[in-house]
């Protein structure tokens, strides 16, 4: 598995959009801003989601 660089660090509303390559990666939240559900589709056999408070 291989990191991806973005050269600068970003939220979880930007990943949220993101799609890179095969993958998309979609983050869900609570009106209270607590992850409610992270879900993967597409190829993301080798895609780790990290979230950190």
């Amino acid at each position: 598995m291989s990191d991806i660089a973005f050269g600068q660090s970003l939220t979880d509303a930007e990943l949220a959009e993101f799609r890179g390559g095969a993958c998309t990666v979609t983050i869900t939240r609570d009106r209270n801003g607590n992850v409610t559900g992270v879900s993967t589709t597409g190829d993301c056999s080798n895609v780790n989601v990290i979230i950190q408070a």
